[in-house]
């Protein structure tokens, strides 16, 4: 189980941080309800992701990329 967790975590951690340098280069081009948007899902990630539940992680990572890929 460790060993699962510390993977899903730092491929959260991965795209966090990619998401976090698509926020800074291209955020004039987009519209403020999609930079909330995403933002939203960060600021839901940092908060869950240290929980025991990586499922709910992993769902929530999920439909933050679902809504990405969405708007592209």
């Amino acid at each position: 189980m460790e060993v699962a967790r510390r993977e899903l975590l730092s491929k959260v951690d991965f795209t966090m941080q990619r998401i976090e340098q698509f926020l800074q280069l291209y955020t004039a081009d987009l519209k403020t309800e999609e930079r909330q948007a995403i933002q939203a899902y960060l600021n839901q990630l940092i908060r869950i992701k240290d929980s025991t539940n990586l499922e709910h992680i992993r769902s929530t990572c999920e439909r933050m990329l679902a809504h990405l890929q969405s708007q592209e």
